[in-house]
């Protein structure tokens, strides 16, 4: 298991893109955002969801648009990444990561204590 999320192009076998030390612990599930080019959700095989940047040029946008604090995440997961838009941690450890198939922003996370969590996006 790796704590890095790679995007891989399949036509040449090479990795287009890494976002490293995205989470605290070893991925579990990954999703790609519907809605924003160049962004992920993530799940640890721990308690903890990261939605950030996989593609570089997202991630220079969110440096440009960041606000507050730099040290946002109290998970341990590189809380200094400008890639990392946002995150949260359950109860307990986590069992998989969904999202909706209809086009909408939606990404659904179960816990093992059966706790359901689900991420909306807002739209403005």
């Amino acid at each position: 298991m790796d704590r890095t999320v790679h995007i891989f192009d399949t036509r040449s076998m090479t990795a287009r893109e890494r976002w490293p030390s995205c989470l605290k612990y070893e991925c579990a599930g990954i999703k790609l955002s519907q809605e924003i080019p160049g962004m992920v959700y993530v799940c640890s095989v721990d308690n903890e969801v990261a939605c950030g940047a996989w593609s570089a040029k997202m991630a220079d946008h969110l440096k440009s648009t960041a606000t507050g604090s730099e040290s946002l995440m109290m998970s341990g997961a590189n809380t200094k990444s400008p890639r990392r838009a946002f995150g949260f941690r359950g109860d307990v450890r986590l069992t998989g990561i969904t999202r909706r198939n209809d086009g909408s922003e939606e990404i659904a996370v179960m816990s093992e204590a059966g706790a359901f969590y689900l991420l909306r996006r807002q739209r403005n």
